[in-house]
C-alpha cells in the first residue's frame, strides 16, 4: 500500500511529462534504498529498478493514452516501437478520428511482425485480444487509403495483409496494381520483393500491365539491389510459375546480380535461388548459370555442416536437374550432412526426397549413409503407402542406379548395406500396406524390378493382389511400369505365378492403347516380351500399341521407334505399313547411339526386311518412293554401324556381324580389321551363343580370318563346350566346313558330343 501512494502521489508529475521523458526521469523520484524480499540485491537501486520500472510504464502508457491525443508523427513512433498487439489496437482506438494512411500501414505491418505464426481468417481470435474495434476501424480504412500511399506504403501493406491473411488482402492486391504500375520507378529492391511475395503467396498473378512494369524496373535495377531481394524476387517469380519472354530476361539479369553478390546471401538464400531457378529450368545463359552454381556450390561445400534438411534438399535437387557437374569433394561433404541429419528426419517423404537426389546426381551413397538410413526406417513410424512407394523408387534409383550395379545383374557383395533398407522397407509395407492405387503398387515393383531382387513372400503375394484387384484404375504410365517391372523380375525366376495379374495388366492396355506414349509403349513392350513364356500377347494388342505409338508421338518419338520395332522382332511380329514409313521418315541412322544401332539392325535382320524388292512388294506395296527411301535408310544405318565398330560392346559384335550377313553386306576393309581386333580381344568374354553366332557370321560373309582370330574362338569354343546346344553345335561345324578349316580335336571332340543323341 506504501507505493501505491507513492505512485498516486507521482501521477500530477506524469501529466507535465512526454511518454520518453516520463520513462527516463520516473526512477529519480523514487527512494534510494528499498527494502526488496525477492531481489539477490536487497535495497539496492538497481533491485528498484527492477521491481518498480515495469509498473511504472505501464501506468504512465495507460494514463497518457487516455488522457492525451498524440500527433500522427508520435503515434507512428509508438506504433513501430511497441512490443503488444493489444497496445497497438489500443491506440488505434484513441485514435481512430486522427489515423493517416501512414499510421493504418505501420499498423498493420508491425502487428504482421509480431505475429509468429500465420494467423487464422480472424486476427482478434489469433492474438486473444479485446481490441476487436481497433481491428475493425484498420480493416475499414484500408480500401480508403490505397490512392495515398507510395512505394514504401503499398508493398508494406500488401505484404502485412497477406501476412495477416486479412480477408480482404485479394481485393487489396487487386486494387494496388494501377497506381503501382504508375509509381514503378520509385519501387526499390525490397518493395518490388514484397510485392511480388505477397502475389506468390496467395498465388494470384498480377495484372499484364503491373507485371510488365515490374519486369522492366527488375531489368533496368537488378544490379542496385540488395541480395535478400534478388533472392525473394527470383523465389517469387519462380512460386507463380512465370515462363514468359519478358520474365525469362528478366531472371537472366537477377541471375547475373546474384552471382555478383552471391557471398552475401545466407545459406537459406541460396539454396531459394537454386530451388527458383531450377523450377524456372535454368537460363539460356549456361555460360553465366554454371558460374553461379560453381560459386554456389562451393559455398554449400565450405558451409555444409549449416544445412538443413530442406535447404540440402533444394541444393541437390537443383544440381542434379540442371546438370551441374558436382565434384566428388561436393558430393562427400553434402552425403556426410545428410548422414548426420538423417536421425533427425521424421517425414519419409523428405528421405525419399534425399535419396533420389543423390540418384540425379548419379553418385551412389556409401555403406554408412546406407546403414544410417535403414536404422532410421527401423525406428519410423509406418508410413503412408504412398511413402512406402517413393521410398522403394528413390532406393532404387539410388543404389542401382547409373553408375551403381550393372543394369540386368544382381546386386554385388558390397551391397549388403543397402539390402538392409529394402528388408526395412519390406517391414514397414507389411504394417502400411500398398493401398488400393496403382502408382504405389507400381512403384514398389518398379523398385525390385530395378534393384532385381526378390521382394519377400508376403510383399509379393500384396503386389499381386494389388494389381488383380484394382488394375482398372491403373494409368498407361502405372500399366506400363508394373508390366515392365514383372518382366524384370520374371526374368530373374520369380513371379512365375503372376498369370492373372499379367492378364489384368493386357486387359487394361487394350482398354487405354490410345493414351500411351511412345516412352510408355516401349517398357511396355519390354515386359510383355519378358512375359511372352507366361501370358502370350493378343495380335489385337500389338495393333493396338502399334497404333498408339505412330499416333501419339513426342519429343523423344525418332529416339525410341527403333527400339519398338526391335520389341516386334522379338514378338516375331510384322508391324504394318504406316508403321514402316513413319520410322523410315523419322529415324536418323547417324544420331542413332552403338545400343540403337544393334537393335535396330538386329531387328531388320530378323524380320527380313533387308531385301528391297521384296520388302517394298510384299510389305510397302508397289511404291518406288518408298522403296528409295528404304534403300537409302538401310545403306546409312549399314554404314553407320561399319563406323561404331570400336563403340560397340562385347557382346554387340556378334549381333551386328550376324545382322549383316543376314542382310548380305560385306564391311569396308577398314571395317573388317576393326571388327577383328574386337573380336581378338573379347573371345574370351563371349558366351556359347555368341561364339557360334560370330562364326556363323564371319563363314556367312567369307571374312578372310587370320588363324590367330580363328585360334582365339576355338579356345573359348572349347573351354564351354557343355554349353552348346545341339542347334549351336551344327552352325559350328557348318562355319568350320564353309571356312575350310578343321577344328581342334578337343572342340571336335565336344561338338560331336552335344550333336550325338541322348
Amino acid at each position: 500500500w506504501k507505493w501505491g501512494m507513492v505512485l498516486m502521489a507521482l501521477w500530477p508529475v506524469a501529466s507535465t511529462y512526454r511518454l520518453r521523458g516520463f520513462q527516463r526521469r520516473m526512477p529519480r523520484f523514487l527512494p534510494a534504498r528499498v527494502f526488496c524480499r525477492s531481489s539477490s540485491v536487497v535495497g539496492s537501486r538497481e533491485a528498484t529498478r527492477q521491481l518498480v520500472r515495469p509498473r511504472v510504464e505501464e501506468f504512465a502508457n495507460s494514463f497518457q493514452d487516455s488522457h492525451r491525443t498524440l500527433s500522427p508523427r508520435s503515434l507512428n513512433r509508438k506504433i513501430v516501437s511497441s512490443s503488444s498487439p493489444d497496445f497497438i489496437l489500443s491506440l488505434v482506438c484513441d485514435h481512430k478520428s486522427t489515423l493517416t494512411p501512414i499510421n493504418v500501414v505501420s499498423s498493420f505491418h508491425k502487428l504482421a511482425k509480431l505475429c509468429a505464426q500465420p494467423p487464422s481468417e480472424d486476427f482478434t481470435e489469433s492474438f486473444e485480444t479485446d481490441y476487436d474495434e481497433g481491428w475493425a476501424i484498420l480493416s475499414r480504412k484500408i480500401l480508403e487509403i490505397i490512392p495515398e500511399l507510395d512505394a514504401q506504403g503499398i508493398s508494406n501493406l500488401v505484404w502485412a495483409l497477406v501476412k495477416l491473411r486479412h480477408s480482404d488482402r485479394k481485393d487489396v492486391l487487386l486494387r494496388i496494381q494501377e497506381p503501382a504500375a504508375g509509381m514503378i520507378d520509385s519501387f526499390n529492391g525490397q518493395n518490388i520483393a514484397n510485392t511480388l511475395w505477397a502475389f506468390a503467396t496467395l498465388g494470384e498473378e498480377p495484372s499484364d500491365i503491373f507485371l510488365n512494369a515490374l519486369l522492366q524496373k527488375i531489368k533496368r535495377s537488378a544490379s542496385d539491389f540488395k541480395p535478400q531481394s534478388l533472392a525473394n524476387i527470383l523465389w517469387a517469380l519462380a512460386k507463380l510459375g512465370l515462363r514468359t519472354k519478358e520474365s525469362i530476361s528478366a531472371v537472366e539479369v537477377l541471375i547475373d546480380a546474384t552471382s555478383q553478390q552471391i557471398r552475401e546471401l545466407k545459406m537459406q538464400e541460396i539454396c531459394n535461388c537454386l530451388w527458383a531457378i531450377t523450377t524456372l529450368r535454368g537460363s539460356k545463359d549456361s555460360q553465366r548459370l554454371s558460374y553461379f552454381l560453381k560459386d554456389a556450390e562451393d559455398i554449400l561445400r565450405e558451409n555444409s555442416k549449416k544445412l538443413n534438411p530442406k535447404d540440402l534438399d533444394h541444393a541437390l535437387r537443383a544440381f542434379g536437374i540442371l546438370r551441374h557437374p558436382v565434384s566428388a569433394e561436393s558430393l562427400v561433404a553434402f552425403e556426410s550432412r545428410a548422414e548426420r541429419l538423417i536421425p533427425g528426419i521424421h517425414r519419409s517423404q523428405s528421405l525419399a526426397h534425399l535419396l533420389y537426389n543423390f540418384a540425379r546426381l548419379s553418385y551412389v551413397p556409401s555403406n554408412t549413409f546406407a546403414d544410417s538410413l535403414s536404422e532410421c526406417l527401423d525406428n519410423m513410424k509406418p508410413p503412408s503407402p504412398g511413402d512406402i512407394g517413393s521410398l522403394y523408387w528413390s532406393t532404387a534409383a539410388a543404389f542401382w542406379g547409373k553408375r551403381g550395379n550393372e543394369v540386368g545383374g544382381s546386386p554385388s557383395e558390397s551391397s549388403e548395406s543397402p539390402l538392409k533398407i529394402v528388408r526395412a522397407l519390406e517391414d514397414l509395407t507389411e504394417l502400411s500396406g500398398l493401398g488400393n492405387g496403382g502408382n504405389v503398387v507400381s512403384r514398389v515393383a518398379w523398385g525390385y524390378g530395378k534393384m532385381h531382387i526378390q521382394p519377400r513372400n508376403t510383399v509379393k503375394a500384396m503386389i499381386l493382389e494389388t494389381i488383380c484387384q484394382n488394375s482398372q484404375d491403373f494409368s498407361p504410365a502405372e500399366v506400363s511400369r508394373s508390366l515392365w517391372a514383372l518382366g524384370e523380375l520374371s526374368a530373374d525366376g520369380g513371379f512365375t505365378d503372376a498369370r492373372p495379374a499379367v492378364q489384368a495388366l493386357l486387359s487394361r492396355t487394350e482398354e487405354l492403347y490410345d493414351k500411351f506414349l511412345v516412352e510408355n509403349i516401349v517398357d511396355l513392350l519390354k515386359g510383355i516380351v519378358r512375359l511372352s513364356d507366361i501370358c502370350e500377347p493378343s495380335t489385337v494388342l500389338l495393333e493396338k500399341l502399334e497404333y498408339a505409338a505412330i499416333h501419339n508421338p513426342s519429343k523423344s518419338s525418332h529416339k525410341v521407334l527403333q527400339n519398338i520395332l526391335f520389341r516386334f522382332a522379338q514378338l516375331e511380329w510384322y508391324p504394318s505399313k504406316e508403321f514402316f514409313t513413319c520410322l523410315l521418315s523419322s529415324v536418323e541412322p547417324e544420331s542413332l547411339s552403338p545400343r540403337q544401332t544393334v537393335d535396330l539392325l538386329w531387328a531388320i535382320a530378323k524380320l527380313d526386311l533387308g531385301d528391297a524388292e521384296t520388302f517394298a512388294s510384299e510389305i510397302l506395296g508397289d511404291s518406288n518412293e518408298i522403296h528409295d527411301l528404304h534403300q537409302k535408310f538401310l545403306d546409312k544405318l549399314l554404314a553407320h554401324s561399319s563406323q561404331l565398330y570400336a563403340h560397340f560392346l562385347p557382346r554387340d559384335i556378334p549381333d551386328v556381324l550376324s545382322a549383316m550377313a543376314r542382310l548380305q553386306h560385306t564391311p569396308s576393309l577398314e571395317a573388317l580389321e576393326g571388327f577383328e581386333e574386337r573380336i581378338k580381344s573379347d573371345a574370351f568374354k563371349y558366351s556359347a551363343s555368341e561364339v557360334s553366332t560370330v562364326l556363323w557370321a564371319v563363314a556367312k560373309l567369307n571374312i578372310d580370318m587370320s588363324p590367330e582370330t580363328l585360334n582365339l574362338i576355338q579356345s573359348r569354343a572349347s573351354n564351354i563346350t557343355w554349353q552348346f546346344s545341339p542347334e549351336m553345335a551344327k552352325i559350328m561345324m557348318w562355319s568350320f566346313a564353309r571356312l575350310d578349316a578343321d577344328p581342334d580335336h578337343r572342340l571336335a571332340a565336344g561338338l560331336a558330343r552335344c550333336i550325338a543323341p541322348r
